[in-house]
């Protein structure tokens, strides 16, 4: 009887080994953090740290189809930017730039970005 449970008992396992071993190659491998520099947050995440919930409407779409110029405005504060572009997540991105600037007086975006990143990240 001993015999017969031993056997019927590994009986059993042995699928279960053998469907884990199946299995395991398609276990979802767990992403590391990639190590190094945290990238710079756009003027659009800056914006939408400090305004959440901001509407950008698209103003016009010109040119032709091959080489369309978006143009997206937002309203903060009750002033109107305008940022145009070739996509229109550019054109929404150089509004926000635009609008930034006006909140922090620096003579180009770039230096806003590292003064923001710093402010924020303080």
């Amino acid at each position: 009887m001993q015999l017969s449970n031993g056997g019927g008992s590994s009986s059993r396992k042995r699928p279960l080994e053998e469907g884990n071993n199946g299995h395991s190659k398609f276990r979802p491998k767990k992403r590391k953090k990639t190590p190094g520099p945290v990238l710079p947050k756009n003027a659009l995440m800056q914006l939408n740290e400090i305004k959440p919930g901001l509407q950008y409407k698209l103003l016009s779409q010109t040119g032709p189809v091959h080489a369309p110029m978006f143009v997206m405005a937002v309203e903060v504060n009750g002033q109107v930017f305008e940022g145009s572009g070739p996509t229109k997540k550019k054109a929404k991105l150089h509004a926000a730039e635009k609008a930034l600037r006006s909140f922090v007086q620096f003579p180009n975006a770039s230096e806003a970005h590292l003064a923001m990143g710093r402010t924020l990240a303080e």
